[in-house]
């Protein structure tokens, strides 16, 4: 099975928030770091430094955790601490999660972090958090991945309670996107909740944290109860095996509700098992309400699906106002390595044009990959 949950978060948890980090503003200071280019004599001293390691192969052999620069602590795990970091080369802002090789105790807890890896990996989409590099040093496994502008959707609920229909079906039409595309590689997120929906410059969701997600085949049960209880399922609060992509859909209508209401719809896991909530028809429109019901519901056998839940006509009527084309993104909109930002990097940092290209064309997170899609963000892509 591959519903092992990772132990550096406890299986069921009301409020423990996810340690990735929140950037206050792209080019602006954030969490005690600020996004700025180094100076011609720093690069030049970087370009130096990673032409001198380069290998036959043509690839550097230094640690390219010495190319980005840490800051403020923003969280522990089990396994580590979360930083914000700068990336040496182009002084992006980015967010650099540290596994301590030491703290993996078992078996268990190392296929967790290479599930996680796994997942970000594979899921490459607009609205889910961008993965730039994996550094497997003798020690350490370093995630460097993009920061978030405008922090956590609980925080923007936190600051403004309910939200009008428009934003709050902006809100779930992407988040059913991101996790669409989980399921379609065979992953359940099953911790979908507002603290794990981080916010970027445009006030666009990237969904983060993949901690205690599974990977699945469909029509596979999965066995273990983990999430936050007031946004699991009652089949999950019951303990019972359970369809994951059900049960997120279960969240996903939570998230309906507490972005309609400014509360949440259970007041204990008494009244999730029941199914007892009350909507108010005041505050959420009609049609948004029916998609709610079909949402919650207790008997997971009759619970819309996720497939269901992006055909209703409540959410065909806001997505184009909801999702905008996705920006310019190698591996995303477009499959072929630019030559000019391929060259840019060469001359600029001295990483060799054909270890760059080799390495996007193989599917690789290295430092090559890390610097050609910072670039490509700098230059209006990301």
């Amino acid at each position: 099975m591959n519903d092992a949950p990772t132990t550096a978060r406890s299986p069921q948890r009301d409020d423990a928030k996810d340690n990735t980090p929140r950037a206050k503003g792209k080019g602006k200071e954030g969490n005690g770091l600020v996004a700025q280019p180094p100076s011609s004599v720093e690069l030049a001293a970087y370009r130096k430094m990673i032409q001198s390691s380069v290998g036959k192969d043509g690839a550097p052999r230094l640690d390219s955790v010495s190319l980005y620069s840490l800051g403020k602590l923003l969280g522990k795990g089990a396994f580590g601490a979360v930083k914000m970091g700068v990336h040496k080369l182009t002084g992006a802002v980015v967010a650099i999660k540290n596994f301590k090789k030491a703290d993996v105790k078992n078996e268990v807890e190392a296929r967790a972090i290479d599930r996680e890896i796994r997942i970000l990996k594979q899921s490459v989409h607009q609205h889910i958090i961008k993965l730039y590099e994996v550094i497997d040093s003798p020690t350490n496994w370093y995630l460097v991945m993009e920061c978030a502008a405008n922090g956590d959707l609980a925080g923007h609920l936190e600051k403004k309670g309910r939200l009008r229909e428009a934003e709050a079906a902006k809100y779930l039409v992407q988040t059913v996107e991101a996790i669409g595309c989980c399921h379609a590689n065979g992953f359940i997120h099953r911790d979908i909740k507002p603290e794990n929906l981080l916010l970027d410059v445009h006030y666009d969701i990237k969904v983060t944290d993949f901690g205690l997600s599974a990977i699945a085949k469909p029509g596979q049960l999965l066995k273990v109860a983990c999430g936050t209880p007031s946004y699991s399922a009652p089949e999950v609060i019951c303990r019972k095996e359970y369809d994951g992509t059900l049960t997120d859909v279960w969240s996903l209508g939570v998230l309906l509700y507490h972005l309609t209401h400014g509360v949440l719809p259970f007041n204990d896991t008494a009244h999730i098992r029941a199914g007892d909530y009350h909507p108010n028809p005041e505050v959420i429109a009609p049609a948004a309400l029916e998609l709610l019901r079909t949402m919650l519901v207790v008997n997971a056998n009759q619970r819309i699906t996720l497939d269901a839940v992006s055909r209703h006509p409540w959410m065909v009527q806001w997505r184009p106002h909801a999702l905008r084309p996705p920006r310019r993104r190698f591996g995303l909109t477009y499959h072929e390595p630019d030559p000019e930002l391929v060259k840019h990097i060469e001359d600029k940092f001295g990483l060799m044009a054909d270890h760059v290209e080799a390495s996007l064309k193989g599917g690789l997170y290295n430092h090559a990959t890390a610097s050609y899609s910072l670039l490509e963000e700098e230059r209006g892509g990301g």
